[in-house]
């Protein structure tokens, strides 16, 4: 992408809105003034990194990165070229001077190399100087520029290129440039390019699939459950020390989670979460890449009108389900500012990152987290011991009133029906170290509330 005009203070609020679940993002912005930057958007299974340089060219902005894959590395340069204006001050020949000193260098890599952005010369146009000027070095050092068709809306001249070694063999087909049919909130038309898209020939990198365990909760039988429970003799016992009653409890309730809903494992692909992405969303997708399936076959005008107004539905969908999905957490927030502001964050792209001293191995740097609070607890435990008692100022005790109630010497046990009224009124909120979810617990609480209620009698 070129033109980004990145590089202010809503960098992560803009980015945050752009990416796609599962995206990242490297972008080198224009420094000096507003404007101008390129970008490169790609899946994170890509292993993708930004090549660093000292020094750039000053007539045009450029952004390297190395691709990785599988068994092919490649360096994908993302340029763009300014106009020359009287406001920058560019000369052409300054720009041919360093786009000489670029191809020379390009030349020099083992790699193979992709150089795609917008040079701002109508390429259309051989008669034109300085487009046959920029062809003609691009052929003196063996590369090739693949784009041939109009690359802009309105004037239909070709600006954009797409680069690689003369003899290189990474393209599959000839490239494709396209309408991407872009819209704003109002349905006009956004940005004058085009999209070009072209298929390398390398191999995907492999999905992410993780191993996970689970039980199916929901489909357990309640009174058969619960016949179980009464007849179970460790959840139906009520003598002996807390942990034996404890131990009781879990093993109990583990056994019997185990019979009715046993673990189950399974592989899975991991694919990025977009919770607010609903069916509705989903079925006008379908709908989209149907409309340009058959304007892609036809290629008749009619077909691309009607393209693009599904492309305008889906865009309005999906800003109304992103606003509907979050203005809900919002409420849902209520008082709690904590998560109000996690989730502030998260929209405006504030990715907390906890960064931890340097150290050379994990365990060493835990056992200095350990030596530190424990060092600090010594140090006021010995502070307060020679701490001299006799200077402490006494008169602040003194408007102190004297507690004439009935002092609480002791806890009287609870009652299966107070237990039963706590246990019913908490949230359905559950921990992996419990032995049964607290949904299901509430569903068959009676034939565990003396054994529970014990526990908690016991514990007092």
């Amino acid at each position: 992408m070129t033109e980004t005009w990145l590089g202010t203070d809503i960098d992560n609020y803009v980015l945050s809105e752009l990416m796609p679940p599962g995206y990242d993002i490297l972008h080198v912005p224009r420094l000096s003034k507003r404007g101008g930057g390129v970008a490169l958007m790609f899946k994170r299974k890509l292993c993708i990194k930004k090549i660093d340089y000292d020094t750039g060219p000053t007539h045009f902005e450029v952004m390297q990165c190395l691709v990785n894959a599988g068994s092919l590395s490649f360096i994908l340069c993302v340029i763009y070229r300014p106009p020359p204006s009287k406001a920058n001050g560019f000369k052409n020949a300054v720009f041919f001077d360093e786009w000489t000193d670029y191809l020379s260098q390009m030349t020099l890599i083992p790699q193979e190399v992709i150089i795609t952005g917008d040079l701002n010369f109508h390429l259309d146009n051989l008669s034109d100087v300085d487009a046959n000027h920029f062809v003609q070095l691009i052929d003196t050092y063996g590369f090739k520029q693949h784009i041939s068709q109009p690359t802009t809306h309105i004037h239909g001249h070709t600006l954009d290129v797409l680069i690689t070694r003369e003899d290189s063999l990474m393209l599959t087909g000839s490239p494709s440039v396209d309408d991407p049919c872009l819209s704003d909130a109002n349905g006009n038309p956004s940005g004058d390019h085009l999209a070009i898209t072209a298929t390398i020939h390398c191999s995907k990198p492999h999905r992410v699939r993780k191993t996970i365990s689970c039980r199916k909760i929901r489909e357990i039988t309640i009174p058969d459950l619960i016949h179980d429970m009464n007849q179970d003799n460790q959840l139906q016992s009520t003598h002996g020390s807390i942990d034996e009653l404890v131990g009781a409890y879990y093993d109990g309730l583990g056994k019997l989670i185990d019979k009715h809903a046993p673990t189950q494992t399974k592989t899975i692909i991991s694919r990025p979460n977009a919770p607010w992405y609903t069916n509705i969303l989903r079925d006008e997708k379908r709908k989209r890449r149907k409309t340009e399936r058959v304007w892609r076959k036809s290629g008749l005008e009619i077909h691309l009108q009607l393209h693009k107004e599904q492309c305008h539905v889906v865009s309005r969908l999906l800003l109304a389900s992103k606003k509907s999905f979050y203005s809900q957490k919002i409420i849902e927030c209520g008082n709690d500012y904590k998560q109000l502001f996690k989730l502030t964050k998260d929209l405006m792209g504030e990715k907390k990152e906890t960064v931890l001293p340097s150290c050379s191995s994990e365990q060493i740097l835990a056992n200095l987290f350990s030596n530190f609070f424990t060092n600090k607890i010594d140090m006021i435990r010995n502070d307060i011991k020679t701490h001299d008692i006799a200077n402490i100022d006494m008169q602040a005790l003194s408007a102190d009133i004297k507690f004439e109630g009935r002092p609480l010497e002791c806890f009287e046990p609870a009652t299966e029906d107070e237990i039963h009224g706590i246990i019913m009124k908490a949230q359905p909120k559950s921990c992996g170290l419990d032995p049964i979810p607290t949904h299901l617990l509430k569903q068959c609480l009676e034939p565990l509330l003396p054994l529970i209620t014990n526990i908690i009698n016991i514990s007092l």
